[in-house]
């Protein structure tokens, strides 16, 4: 693959395509062609409505027409530049003149960003991929824009029905919570572009049902996805789907993160005031699962209760949960929940308290 090509004169908001590696997809062709539309509108042309810049040099006529309201024209080369007529006046010699200089200006810019977006597609496809469109004397000089764009469509771009239900499937993949959410849109989002691509897109009700799958995995969030279902089916769109599901997650880190603040607070006080009469589950609270010994002190944990000395007190044995409990919740897969040393025994009892000797001055 040879240098891209990087525009000095057009400020482009994609001034390097993103490469494709390989052979291209249904995906990495969507994407090319999305930065190619942003770099063409991005420079200013009248024809067409003005409006849309020179997206009509990547964009087909009939769907240009569809959004512009009217069809792009490219500028013409204005030819050579008649000779003036014996009896025009100074004025109108200077208008012809720079009527003839913004015609020919306007196909230089015109030519000028054709090319580079000509290139730049070349430049960010192994050659091995469109080379049947190279012509043994002029190579590429006379390839359009469109002309490579529907070669990589047609050619690699098409899902088969078997492409398709498998995309519309990993929807439903595994998520962590280990990862930021946001990465499950954004996971969501290409999917959705290649069912766009592949010509049956999605509707939202399957990407919600499928999502849905995902974060049920996941494990932390039972609760929200109940509340989620009990609103009104009107309510349950789209638009309210991902802020639902981002707050969920975000109330869910700061509980995380209290608990945690609260269990080094014990831990720290614990420390401090005395012989600790915990130093086992302490010190097991790192990493061990339900039903862990550690120096001869059987553990088990809760997801409602955390850490205890009863081994038979566990996630799913719990007879007291909270809401959004975790039956198969365990320390070294505690699906978000609680962190805190809790005994199931008694209280240690504190040492009495020792008066200090009266004052010889009493």
């Amino acid at each position: 693959m040879t240098t891209p090509i990087v525009s000095a004169v057009f400020p482009f908001p994609h001034p390097l395509l993103t490469p494709i590696e390989g052979k291209p997809t249904a995906f990495t062709v969507t994407r090319l062609r999305k930065e190619l539309f942003a770099n063409a509108r991005s420079v200013h042309c009248t024809s067409g409505g003005g409006a849309n810049g020179f997206l009509g040099i990547v964009m087909a006529a009939a769907p240009y027409l569809l959004r512009a309201g009217e069809p792009f024209v490219p500028p013409e080369h204005p030819g050579i530049q008649p000779p003036h007529s014996a009896t025009a006046t100074q004025s109108q010699i200077t208008a012809a003149n720079r009527l003839f200089d913004t015609s020919l200006d306007a196909f230089r810019r015109y030519s000028q960003i054709r090319e580079i977006l000509r290139q730049q597609i070349l430049t960010a496809i192994d050659p091995t991929y469109y080379n049947v469109l190279e012509d043994a004397t002029f190579g590429y000089a006379d390839i359009t824009v469109l002309t490579l764009l529907a070669h990589l469509e047609s050619t690699y771009a098409t899902l088969s029905a078997d492409d398709l239900e498998l995309n519309r499937m990993r929807l439903a993949d595994a998520w962590t919570p280990e990862e930021p959410i946001e990465h499950l849109w954004i996971r969501i989002k290409h999917l959705r572009a290649i069912a766009d691509a592949g010509g049956e897109p999605f509707s939202d009700s399957t990407v919600m049902r499928l999502t849905l799958s995902a974060l049920e995995q996941a494990g932390v969030y039972s609760h929200s996805i109940q509340t989620w279902r009990d609103r009104a089916e009107l309510d349950r769109t789209w638009v309210n789907f991902c802020p639902h599901f981002m707050h969920a997650d975000k109330e869910r880190l700061r509980l995380a993160t209290a608990t945690t603040a609260g269990y080094h607070g014990a831990h720290a006080a614990i420390q401090t005031s005395g012989p600790p009469p915990l130093p086992a589950i302490a010190a097991a609270a790192r990493a061990v699962p339900s039903g862990y010994t550690y120096n001869n002190v059987q553990l088990g944990y809760c997801w409602t209760h955390g850490l205890t000395k009863n081994p038979d007190h566990t996630s799913a044995t719990c007879n007291h949960p909270a809401s959004g409990h975790q039956l198969n919740a365990t320390l070294d897969r505690r699906l978000g929940g609680s962190v805190r040393l809790f005994s199931d025994g008694p209280r240690p009892t504190r040492p009495p308290r020792v008066s200090p000797p009266p004052s010889p001055l009493a």
